[in-house]
């Protein structure tokens, strides 16, 4: 994405990005919890490594108490940058599937 970004500030940089500062979420399409997304990692991991954990046990937040409050739903909405860039971010399963290289 950094790399298409680069690409829409062509032969000015430095003006395309001055223009546009600011503060923008970016990661993949859609949401999910911390639970979906360890069950999707330990899927992809288990094409390359079958049996390596069998099973995966949901934990509630307050199971592991912190220091600073925690909202219980806090996905980031990527609106922002999609709408300024003319970027689409590619679905979550598909980013966490090239970060895994299993694409």
């Amino acid at each position: 994405m950094i790399g298409r970004l680069l690409a829409k500030a062509g032969d000015a940089p430095f003006a395309f990005f001055e223009k546009n500062a600011g503060v923008y979420h970016l990661a993949g399409r859609g949401y999910v919890s911390r639970f979906e997304l360890a069950k999707e990692i330990i899927a992809l991991a288990s094409i390359r490594e079958p049996g390596l954990v069998s099973s995966i046990q949901p934990a509630r937040t307050a199971d592991f108490p912190a220091p600073a409050q925690r909202p219980l739903f806090s996905a980031l909405d990527c609106a922002h940058f999609e709408t300024i860039f003319d970027l689409r971010l590619p679905e979550w399963q598909d980013a966490l599937a090239l970060a895994m290289h299993e694409v």
